[in-house]
């Protein structure tokens, strides 16, 4: 994955937990990752695999 494609990904995320969930910790329960690692992938400071980026892309697209 290219760094604007995890940046695109990243605004998304943000957009579906500031819009559907409400909060990261219903993301995150319901795309079954950890919180704390999706702070820091959202700040920069962490990598998910693939499995766990498509688990969010997987989300984010029965969020729609």
């Amino acid at each position: 994955m290219t760094t604007d494609q995890q940046r695109d990904l990243r605004d998304r995320v943000r957009q579906a937990v500031a819009g559907r969930y409400g909060a990261k910790a219903a993301f995150c329960k319901a795309a079954g990752i950890d919180q704390s690692n999706l702070t820091k992938w959202l700040n920069g400071t962490w990598s998910f695999g693939p499995d766990s980026l498509a688990r969010i892309e997987a989300q984010l697209k029965g969020a729609k």
